[in-house]
């Protein structure tokens, strides 16, 4: 039998951290999340501006085709800072995509990450990171119901005390993506069977 497959896809997070996994910046990371490659391989895209709506029309298609065993989604934030965004409807929106991910894909495994609040700059809406809160708490109970889903936490992102953004208020300066690197590869780790997790 050959390796598990993962797919870690999203919004603009993810492409930013492809970028800093290939410049090399740090020896000790790489673009497989640091897992044994015989027992998963690890594919990464990120799309700028990615919400939901873009998600289906750049993704369905390659996760329809692939049928990861893990999919990983980085996605919401774009959604909750769109004028008029309500993070109860979006908390919905986005329960309804992970049930038609896994209609078409059969994926038995995936995780939402959940969103991070922004800093003063980085959102139009002043009650952004009010929202956020809202929207994680509604959606990690909904997701976490569903038998071949779960949301996962960034808590070494959420709970920071030094900074992990860069001046833009929304993206994540390069402390901030290696946190990012680390939760993500925590996560494929815990939905691998304890016996496949091997590292390099």
């Amino acid at each position: 039998m050959g390796p598990k497959t993962a797919m870690v896809i999203g919004h603009s997070f993810i492409r930013h951290l492809e970028r800093y996994i290939g410049h090399g910046y740090d020896p000790s990371i790489n673009s497989n999340f640091g897992v044994d490659a015989s027992k998963l391989r690890v594919t990464m895209e990120g799309r700028s501006g990615g919400n939901i709506a873009r998600f289906r029309r750049s993704f369905f298609g390659k996760i329809r085709g692939l049928k990861p065993d893990i999919l990983y989604i980085e996605l919401g934030s774009n959604d909750l800072d769109s004028i008029g965004g309500d993070p109860e409807d979006i908390s919905a929106e986005m329960v309804d995509l992970l049930q038609d991910i896994h209609r078409i894909s059969a994926t038995t495994h995936i995780i939402l990450g959940q969103v991070l609040k922004r800093g003063a700059k980085g959102s139009r809406d002043p009650d952004y990171n009010v929202n956020v809160q809202k929207f994680n708490e509604m959606t990690g109970h909904l997701v976490n119901g569903l038998p071949y889903a779960k949301f996962w936490r960034h808590i070494r992102i959420w709970n920071s005390a030094v900074p992990l953004l860069k001046r833009d208020g929304v993206h994540p300066n390069p402390r901030g993506l290696y946190r990012l690197y680390r939760s993500i590869r925590g996560a494929l780790l815990n939905s691998l069977p304890k016996e496949t997790k091997h590292i390099l």
